[in-house]
């Protein structure tokens, strides 16, 4: 079913040319003048700004941000899995820091980061308090009780 909405390439047509996402084909390994060419006739564009019901939004550019009224999720969370460190541990390296607990994402946990210690971390899961930085887990190594951070937070 074809969306009764007109698209950018209806609009505008070869200012787009090349230009698109699902449905159109693209043009690929362009030359860099041909997509500094693309790029400009897109800026040039003089877009007036209109409201969508969601249901007609599909493909559709915000004319302003977004914000939601709440967090999500309510708590640091890290992006990877690692160690939640102290930043200013870690201005040397390697250094070897005490592991005191692991986090897992769901977790609640209680512990804090102080000086010279480490919590394993993973994706998703709460940062600890006391902790300011995460170090990607390739960037230590474990032995007995202890990690060597080797890589920058």
């Amino acid at each position: 079913m074809k969306n009764p909405e007109p698209s950018l390439i209806d609009m505008f047509g070869d200012a787009l040319k090349g230009v698109t996402r699902l449905g159109v084909n693209m043009e690929m390994n362009v030359s860099i003048e041909r997509a500094v060419e693309i790029a400009s006739s897109i800026a040039a564009l003089d877009l007036e700004s209109e409201q969508a019901s969601l249901e007609s939004a599909h493909g559709r550019i915000l004319a302003e941000d977004l914000v939601s009224k709440v967090d999500d999720p309510r708590f640091d969370n890290s992006a990877m899995d690692g160690w939640a460190v102290i930043e200013s541990d870690c201005k040397t390296l390697p250094v070897t820091l005490q592991i005191i607990d692991t986090v897992q994402a769901g977790d609640e946990s209680d512990v804090k980061v102080v000086s010279n210690t480490a919590c394993r971390i993973m994706t998703g899961a709460p940062i600890p308090s006391g902790a300011d930085a995460i170090v990607m887990v390739e960037d230590s190594k474990v032995n007995e009780g202890l990690v060597e951070i080797t890589g920058p937070p």
